[in-house]
């Protein structure tokens, strides 16, 4: 274990900062109200109406009258209005003159702004698209949705074949890429029919019909929240968040080069705080918060350090795992707090947090063959054999370790007593990514190629799969609300937070301000209010369902 000196530098956001309670409003507060129509006087409900306070965003939805009221501290803000299938509209507003905004909206839907779901509703769409196609460009939506391909509208096959096998090498070193051979083949060719020089969704591709696209309105209940972001200091891509349920503080880590850090904010002071790994590729990933305050995380960038720490008072720790050669993924504290579960390629390992130590590891289980229904079996390549790599990891009351694997498919139990293990799967599950437990001790995870939610009752052994209403949802990391009993999870490329209640199966999208957030691993506050980073924003995301948080001005 090695002890390294503080490496952080603290940013103390002079704009404004959130309060995190709901009072009533003081003499500095002001309400910018509005409503949005469509350019016939019609109400337009659900729009993401976006309120920046430079490097902070108020983000509230029109109501079914088209109405909407943004507390914000008094002074000039640009406000923005984003609705789904029209086009953008911005104003700015002094809130001294106590105007009531109008926007009213053109219809347009524009390929550039729709959420990568939306656009794989849309695919295969004739002839010319090829479902092997599909599943081709569907390797897009493994990270970033198809925004980011449209960004080279008009190149040809030859074109992706020289990008893709370097695409990640700036931001994550030479993780990611496609190498050579025939899968990249295919993927370059199935990319330029999509957006190649005369592609569908080339550089000369006519708007869709809104009636093509399989987009699912917002329910009533989810138009009431309010979504706060907050730009993060000197961060690009930002994994996971995690929250510490004592005293409020929020982590992040920092997982490219370029950010390659530990981030700590204090929502109370809108302060950040930036612990730098002391060396490249540490790429931090998914971490866990203990009960001393300590922010424990794992290091997907391998070699010898598998762990980082940073303790309350800014001492940022690096451990060693000697012999072993696997990187770490995905750390989760138990219900006792004495052991941190950690996800490391085809191993579970446990972690003793009064030591700070490893303390034993698992072999993950593979299939004997390629499951059915599974992501592995669907894209296999001839005489592919199953791997066992695990993904997220929980334990439950018991001390019962259950851990994810996304291209089996599967879900599988540990007794680490005995060091037996069972794989649960069915047809129907085909690529799971996070997994928790609620206060049952029932198992819910994220089928983020089945586009589903799917459950485990641990009494009866019965698994169930619910279908989001957003078709090509891609769930991810779950989260779930003790007190409330609500299941949350990010939608990744529905660019979406999600609400699912147990009790009457239902679900509430919640659509994110900013395009493309690649929400992945975000966590919940003692208040039930949903933290999320910005994969590809470089953001901080709080949403509250009750629409009680409000932002303040920052005191110097």
């Amino acid at each position: 274990m090695k002890a390294m000196g503080r490496s952080t530098r603290t940013i103390l956001f002079l704009f404004c900062a959130v309060l995190l309670s709901a009072v009533t409003l003081s003499a500095a507060d002001a309400v910018i109200k509005g409503v949005v129509t469509d350019d016939t006087g019609k109400p337009v409900r659900g729009a993401v109406v976006k309120v920046s306070l430079g490097k902070i965003t108020v983000n509230r939805y029109s109501q079914n009258d088209g109405s909407f009221a943004v507390t914000v501290p008094a002074g000039t803000y640009t406000v923005t209005v984003d609705a789904y299938s029209f086009g953008l509209a911005r104003k700015q507003v002094d809130t001294s003159r106590g105007d009531t905004l109008s926007f009213k909206l053109s219809p347009g839907l524009e390929l550039a702004r729709m959420s990568g779901a939306e656009l794989a509703s849309m695919l295969p769409n004739d002839k010319d698209i090829t479902a092997a196609d599909y599943e081709n460009v569907r390797e897009c939506n493994r990270c970033h949705g198809f925004g980011f391909p449209m960004r080279h509208a008009g190149w040809k096959a030859k074109d992706w074949a020289d990008f893709l096998p370097t695409m990640t090498k700036k931001r994550l070193g030479e993780f990611g890429g496609y190498g050579n051979g025939e899968q990249l083949t295919a993927l370059s060719q199935s990319l330029e029919k999509v957006f190649g020089p005369t592609g569908i969704w080339g550089p000369d591709a006519q708007a869709p019909d809104p009636s093509k696209v399989l987009h699912a309105d917002m329910k009533d209940g989810a138009l009431k929240a309010t979504v706060i972001e907050y730009t993060i200091p000197d961060a690009a891509m930002v994994h996971s968040a995690a929250v510490d349920q004592r005293s409020g503080i929020v982590w992040v880590d920092g997982y490219d080069n370029q950010s390659n850090m530990i981030g700590r904010f204090n929502p109370e002071t809108a302060k950040f705080d930036e612990f730098k790994i002391p060396f490249d590729d540490a790429r931090p990933h998914t971490g866990t918060v203990l009960r001393d305050g300590t922010f424990l995380t794992t290091l997907a960038g391998g070699k010898q350090h598998k762990m980082a720490s940073v303790d309350k008072n800014g001492k940022l720790t690096i451990y060693d795992y000697e012999d072993k050669r696997e990187a770490t993924h995905t750390a989760k504290l138990d219900s006792t707090g004495n052991t941190a579960w950690i996800t490391a390629n085809d191993e579970i390992w446990a972690f003793d947090t009064a030591s700070m130590k490893f303390r034993s590891s698992y072999k993950n289980p593979a299939p004997d063959t390629l499951l059915e229904g599974s992501q592995a079996a669907i894209t296999a390549r001839p005489n592919e054999k199953p791997s066992n790599g695990g993904y997220d990891v929980v334990s439950d009351s018991k001390g019962i370790v259950y851990f994810t694997s996304t291209s089996n498919g599967t879900v599988t139990r540990l007794d680490p007593k005995t060091g037996e293990t069972k794989i649960y799967h069915t047809k129907e599950m085909r690529g799971i990514r996070g997994i928790n437990v609620d206060a049952q001790d029932n198992i819910w995870w994220g089928d983020y190629w089945g586009h589903k939610l799917g459950h485990l009752d641990v009494k009866t052994g019965a698994i169930k799969e619910y279908t989001p209403p957003t078709a090509f949802a891609s769930p991810y990391g779950i989260q779930i609300d003790m007190k409330r009993g609500y299941v949350w999870y990010g939608d990744t490329i529905g660019n979406q937070a999600v609400r699912f209640d147990p009790k009457t199966e239902t679900f509430l999208e919640f659509p994110l301000p900013t395009r493309i957030t690649s929400i992945r691993f975000s966590a919940l506050d003692a208040e039930g209010r949903l933290w999320y980073s910005g994969y590809f924003t470089g953001k901080l995301g709080v949403i509250d369902p009750d629409g009680a948080i409000r932002p303040v001005m920052a005191k110097n």
